[in-house]
């Protein structure tokens, strides 16, 4: 049986390279978005992660066709640009809702699929097969509360945040946007502890700037009107445009999410690892002013 990938946000950018790989590898893949993918081989559902019925639709959609998904990977996102004396809260609000709230709503509607199987039941087979360790389920018996146990188990599955570095440092008139991605990353770790005992991992990545058209979709409030604005969405325009391309990204992505042991977190691109490490070295204040400098805010 071909494993199952959910991806929200597959239709463009680094969901839709992402989708790509895994059709090539056999994979049934999913693309929830409000628009279509149009590559071959993926299938489409429509939905919108701010309305709590097109997910609900989606979810029961699969459910019909699947005990159970492998992946279920979070790439919707949007950015927004502007002074905080001039934003609509309106704005800041439905960022929040597709970067974060939709996360969460997500994978509370898929955790019925993802939590087939779970290392409680395990421990629960090791009870019945009066083992001392989990290692020692191999020499288990065929007492009828083992076969049950063991035919009910299945293979972890995975949930990754498409997050963003920007969730490790401010951007000067985006902050919004790395607020939103700071609370993902947080969201994944907590996630993590709450279901260690589970058969499913949660995992944020975080690419720096990737060449896509997620550049131009950005929100720019023209009312913010002063040099320090301009420099700094022109920056982050030419680092985004300048940066990694979607589909090299998307390979470090699902080799990292394909690990045995896949991280809580992880930053995409060794350029972006090194630059992570010294800003995180450096002294909050010194680390601001370095900010500053490159996104031209005086």
């Amino acid at each position: 049986m071909n494993k199952v990938v959910v991806i929200v946000g597959a239709s463009s950018g680094i969901g839709l390279e992402i989708s790509k790989l895994f059709i090539i590898n056999g994979f049934t893949v999913y693309n929830l978005s409000r628009s279509k993918s149009l590559i071959d081989g993926i299938n489409n559902i429509t939905a919108d992660v701010v309305n709590d019925q097109t997910v609900r639709d989606a979810y029961q959609e699969i459910k019909s066709k699947h005990r159970k998904i492998d992946y279920l990977i979070y790439c919707a996102g949007c950015s927004l640009a502007s002074g905080l004396e001039h934003i609509d809260s309106q704005d800041y609000k439905y960022l929040w809702e597709v970067n974060y709230f939709g996360a969460i709503k997500i994978v509370k509607t898929f955790l019925p699929l993802l939590t087939v199987g779970s290392k409680l039941d395990l421990y629960e087979l090791r009870s019945a097969c009066r083992l001392s360790r989990v290692s020692e389920l191999h020499s288990c018996g065929g007492s009828p509360t083992a076969v049950r146990l063991i035919s009910n188990f299945e293979p972890t599955a995975t949930v990754v945040f498409v997050s963003s570095v920007a969730a490790l440092f401010p951007i000067p008139f985006d902050g919004y946007y790395s607020a939103s991605k700071s609370a993902l990353n947080m969201l994944s770790q907590s996630l993590n502890l709450e279901y260690r005992n589970h058969n499913i991992r949660f995992t944020s990545v975080m690419p720096g700037g990737v060449k896509t058209n997620f550049t131009f979709k950005r929100k720019i409030n023209s009312a913010t009107d002063c040099k320090s604005f301009e420099n700094a969405v022109n920056t982050l325009k030419n680092i985004e445009q300048g940066g990694m391309d979607a589909a090299q990204c998307a390979k470090k992505v699902v080799k990292v999410i394909n690990k045995k042991n896949p991280p809580i977190s992880a930053v995409i691109g060794i350029k972006n690892k090194i630059n992570m490490l010294i800003l995180k070295l450096l002294p909050k204040k010194l680390r601001l002013k370095l900010i500053a400098k490159k996104f031209g805010v005086p």
